[in-house]
Order: C-alpha cells, then structure tokens, then sequence
C-alpha cells in the first residue's frame, strides 16, 4: 500500500475451517480457513473487515501417518523452505530462511522476483528438512482461477462441471503454459547458482563433486529396479498386479534396468559440457499443480505467437499473473525438456498430443530462444530427442511409483495407457527395436 495507507493487520477473533482436505494433490494436506477479522480505524481511511482476504488456503502434512511418512520421505519440507526464501525480501537474512537445509551464500544471486509472479501470495511458510516438517498459509486462488486437470478433459478423474469463463483449448492452454515455463526455464538456462542450494533436488547430484551425491542418486535407482524386477516377474507369473502392465512397458522397464547407471547419468547431465541443457525445473510439472485462469472469452483463445509482444506488454504481463505453478516439493536443477514431455504425457489425451505434439513443441522450443536460449547449441532435433528420451525416463518410473499408492485401478490403467502410447510412438520402431537409450535419471525415493 502507499505508506501513508499502511497499517497493522487488524487481529483475527476466530477461525472458521470451511473446507477440509480440499482437492488438488495426492500428498499434502490442504485446507481452506476463513478468518473472522476485527475492524479498526485509521487517520486516512476506515479499515474493516471488507478490506482483508476472506479466507486462505493451508498445506502442510498430512496427520494419516502413512500419508506423512511418505511426505517426509519426499523432501515435502522443500516446498515450504522455497516459499519462505522466495517470499523473504532481504537477501542478507537468506541464511537463517535456509539454516535447516545447509543454506549457500550464491542463494542471493538467484532473482527471487521472478519466482514470486509464478506462485501464490504466502503470508507464512515453514519447512524443516531435519524434522521434514513443512507448513504454507497462501492465499485462495479459487475465486482468480480453477485447477488445470480438469479443464483439458476428465481423464481418470471422473466428471466435472466446468465455469463458463473458462478457455478449454487444449492447444492454447499446452502453449500458454509452456511460454510461461519456457521462460523461466531460459531465466535459469545452465545458472550455476543453482546448483549451490543444496535444499533444491539434484542441486547436489548433479555436481556430483562428493561420494553422498553418487550415493542417494545410486540408492534411489536400486530401488526403483527393484521395483521394475517386482512388476515385470508378477506379470510373467500371472500374479495380481495393480494395473494391466503391457509387453512393451515390461520391455522399456528391463531395459531401464539393464542399461541404467551413474555413469550414464552423468553423461547425460554433464554439467561441465557447454551443450548440456540443464536449468530450474519444476519437478513435478501436470496440470493439477496449475491454477489456470478464468475470465478469457473463447474469442480471445487464440494460439499466443513467439513473437506477437514482448516480455512488457501488459497482455502477456496478464497472463503472466494468472497462470499460477503450484506444489514445489519436486523444484530443482535437472533437463527442462523432461518435464516437458511429462506435462505432455500426463494432460494431453492420446489423439491431441499425436496430432499437435510437434507443433506445441516448437512453440516452447521457439519460446526458449526468444528468451535467450542459443539456438546453435540447442537446435530443435536435439532438444526433440531429449524430449522423448525425458518422457520414457520419467514416466517409467513414475509409473512405478504410482503404483505403490492406493489409486483407483482405473486411474492407474489411464496413466500406464498415456505411457504406452508415448513409448509405442518414440521408443521403438515397426519391427520393436529400440530407438533410445532408456537409462533412468530421475530419482525418487521409492
């Protein structure tokens, strides 16, 4: 506010819990509260209760002890040590935001104001990667916009009722939301900077400069091998499985295994060759953890250019402010084009992502260069095929984890299908031979 409008916050005389567990993610708990805020006088103007947020949205863990074991097991604590330091406005106070989690003097560096036109308002954030614990007070977006899944089609999720200020495209939507990460990815391209916050996930992996950075990342994959192995000797025994596991998924897994290994991850993520695309990720990027904007008339639907307006105009500044990326637990350096390809494979139904999967890619590939990113190191073809070998990769293996959860068989066999068709188009050929590598790279803690 202009200094002479500002004042105290008022004190809260209650709280009132008016949705419990709201929807939007298998993990974290997150719950709606309503304030009930007391009015008071100022010199210039009469503050009353009008004047503040009617209510607020909370995550943090889950009370369910399994749900919150798995939580901690996750890093869930990531998510509130980001908001905390992305949220801080004095960067010499970065090492107390970051003391739990080993905090590195290079966090100044990182331009925090980006990040913050990207998530939602936190009025308090909390997370301890000693005890895991993690706690957010954000503001409720829900009057601003509606949870992305939806909106590109029900899915697994059963059916919805959509607003009718609501764009349903699914084309304008996969490249509004790719502009947006194109650029923050670009912001980031090869920032080294990032690698010195060891709270982001990889940050130490990829530096890969001490025996514990080789360790966790090692671990992690034996463990997912393990459960490759599980999956792929029940389908062959004709043992209860969680979902219908196809031929070619059993194949692209025991390739995984065979041809997995630390090596080849750090080959593939060779931080110290100039032509390596590695950048700020999401990390766990879909549309369910996109607050997607309302109030757009399908006249004004149409495809966003590369090159229609500049980083200042006061359109795009718009939609800027009205996509919002949620669930940060994931967030840390790793190949942008990886989670690209997991957005397409998760939201895209089978016939829009093989009719327009070339198109949108261009257009997040074009985004990058408008942003900064060398078109000569990073041409299209070889950004297109760490794509495909990104969304093998990481779907494999998500996957996998899925089907450790207690998820609808349904909504485990739609995933498994999202995956086959990918893999059916870019992994292998006619004649079923291989058309990549398939070692694994991303880690989760299984």
């Amino acid at each position: 506010l202009p200094e002479k409008e500002r004042f105290i916050l008022p004190r809260i005389t209650h709280v009132n819990v008016t949705n419990n567990n709201l929807k939007g993610g298998l993990t974290g708990e997150i719950i709606r509260i309503a304030p009930a805020w007391e009015g008071t006088d100022h010199p210039s103007m009469t503050i009353t209760a009008s004047h503040f947020p009617a209510s607020f949205v909370i995550k943090t863990l889950p009370t369910d002890p399994v749900k919150r074991e798995m939580n901690v097991r996750h890093d869930a604590y990531r998510e509130g040590v980001l908001y905390h330091w992305v949220s801080n406005n004095d960067d010499d106070d970065d090492d107390d935001v970051l003391s739990s989690s080993s905090s590195s003097s290079s966090s100044s560096k990182i331009d925090k104001s980006f990040l913050k036109n990207m998530i939602p308002r936190c009025f308090y954030s909390y997370g301890d990667a000693v005890t895991g614990d993690m706690f957010l007070l954000m503001e409720d977006l829900s009057q601003k916009g509606i949870v992305l899944t939806p909106v590109l089609g029900n899915q697994c999720w059963g059916d919805v009722t959509l607003p009718e200020d609501v764009v349903t495209d699914p084309v304008y939507i996969f490249k509004s939301v790719f502009s947006r990460m194109a650029e923050m990815h670009a912001k980031f391209w090869r920032d080294p900077t990032v690698l010195e916050l060891p709270w982001l996930k990889n940050a130490t992996v990829l530096k890969g400069d001490t025996p514990s950075s080789s360790s966790s990342w090692v671990t992690s994959m034996n463990n997912t091998k393990v459960v490759f192995q599980n999956i792929i000797s029940a389908s062959h025994n004709g043992a209860p499985t969680t979902l219908d596991w196809h031929p070619t998924m059993l194949k692209a897994m025991q390739l995984a295994i065979e041809q997995t290994s630390w090596d080849a991850f750090r080959t593939f993520l060779d931080i110290n060759d100039p032509s390596c695309a590695y950048t700020l990720c999401h990390g766990d990027f879909h549309a369910g953890n996109i607050m997607w904007r309302r109030g757009l008339s399908s006249s004004s639907s149409s495809s966003p250019s590369p090159s229609s307006s500049s980083s200042s105009d006061n359109g795009e500044h718009q939609q800027k402010q009205q996509i919002y990326f949620l669930d940060w637990m994931q967030t840390g350096p790793f190949s942008p084009f990886t989670e690209i390809a997991q957005f397409m494979i998760s939201n895209a139904t089978i016939d829009v992502r093989r009719k327009h999967e070339t198109e949108i890619f261009k257009h997040y590939h074009s985004e990058l260069i408008r942003y900064g990113v060398d078109e000569g190191t990073f041409p299209f073809e070889k950004c297109l095929r760490l794509y495909k070998e990104g969304g093998v990769e990481r779907w494999l293996t998500m996957n996998a984890l899925m089907s450790t959860l207690q998820l609808p068989r349904p909504c485990l066999q739609w995933f498994h299908d999202q995956v086959l068709a990918f893999v059916e188009d870019h992994a292998f050929d006619k004649n079923g031979n291989a058309l990549m590598k398939f070692s694994l790279m991303t880690p989760y803690n299984l």
